[in-house]
């Protein structure tokens, strides 16, 4: 099942009276335009793309997002899809749209805000609503600018691989002006006057397309030709992803599943364990190894490099829900090293 959710928590800005002010924003004056606007979409624009594409369920919060995935089957979902605003540090579901700028409200935002990393625990707890390889994708302005930024954050935080897009993403309105004055412009084309009574016809137009972005760049939106926007937010294709939450978990699952050696995977898991959570430390382990009888993590050391041993039942007992326990106990290990220690850190259970 492919699931579409749209941010419902960004309200039409109230500066909108009618149809024809919000149509007015970022036209050119000369045709009662207001060019100091710029045009954001708001729910509403997003609830139109949601039911173009097929159909969308509203999620203004974290909380209301955790609580759509809850309600889905046991591993039905194979893609789900977010509309929203976004930065590469962070994607919002709400927030106030203002004249020249969205301001997110932190309860919506995915990212490293309080609200999304005090709900990891309940998204590693609905992994089971994703089937195998399942991906989501958050449809935001430059979710996947920055290496290491807001998709690594995210799939590691629901176990998941996160794709999104490295540019902004374009969204529009079509309106219907009546026709009764024409205006010449300044750059010597002419337009027709937004009247009072003007109207707005289709909402949900988006378009991601790097040659229609540099083309507004350089030339303006205008020149943009419409039949670049579609209305379907399956049709965007993603330039970026991060897979950092799910690497660990794959090795642990190949393993029970006897798809590799119980060595070759058991090290994959310690590793990853080290670099995904602990970066900065992974200069003090000359090497990670496996050592089935072990109930845990075994620190020891092999002419004066340190090393750390990796047994079967720390990989049985990882999974998305006990994925921080792990990190937790090669925290552990690697305290062990700092103090020039050996030793067994004992797996536990949560």
């Amino acid at each position: 099942m492919r699931l579409l959710v749209h941010g419902s928590g960004f309200k039409k800005p109230s500066f909108y009276r009618s149809d024809a002010e919000e149509l007015r924003c970022g036209k050119p004056r000369e045709i009662g335009g207001n060019p100091k606007c710029h045009w954001f979409p708001s729910s509403v624009d997003l609830e139109a793309l949601g039911k173009s594409s097929g159909g969308s369920v509203p999620a203004a919060t974290i909380a209301e997002l955790l609580d759509v995935i809850r309600r889905q089957s046991r591993g039905s979902i194979e893609e789900l899809r977010i509309l929203g605003h976004a930065n590469n540090t962070f994607f919002a579901l709400g927030g106030v749209i203002k004249a020249d700028e969205i301001r997110f409200d932190e309860p919506s935002m995915l990212g490293g805000s309080a609200s999304f990393l005090a709900a990891m625990p309940r998204f590693r707890e609905l992994f089971d609503r994703f089937a195998p390889r399942a991906q989501l994708t958050l449809i935001g302005c430059g979710t996947g600018g920055t290496d290491g930024g807001l998709l690594d954050l995210v799939s590691r935080t629901i176990v998941l691989r996160v794709a999104g897009f490295k540019k902004p993403i374009q969204y529009a309105i079509d309106g219907v002006t009546p026709l009764r004055h024409r205006v010449k412009l300044a750059n010597g084309d002419s337009g027709w006057r937004i009247e009072e009574d003007a109207r707005i016809t289709v909402r949900g137009k988006v378009m991601y397309s790097y040659a229609a972005l540099q083309i507004e760049n350089m030339f303006g939106g205008d020149l943009v030709t419409r039949d670049a926007f579609g209305t379907n937010a399956w049709d965007l294709k993603p330039d970026a992803e991060s897979r950092a939450g799910v690497m660990i978990w794959n090795a642990a699952f190949r393993m029970k599943l006897g798809g590799y050696h119980d060595a070759i995977t058991a090290t994959e898991v310690g590793w990853r364990l080290i670099s995904e959570f602990h970066q900065a430390k992974v200069d003090w382990v000359a090497g990670v190894g496996y050592e089935e009888q072990i109930p845990g993590l075994r620190v020891l050391y092999s002419q004066g490099k340190a090393l750390i041993h990796v047994g079967k039942k720390f990989i049985e007992m990882t999974n998305p829900v006990t994925l921080d326990q792990r990190a937790r106990e090669m925290g552990e290990a690697l305290d062990f090293i700092a103090n020039h220690k050996e030793g067994v850190i004992l797996v536990k259970q949560s």
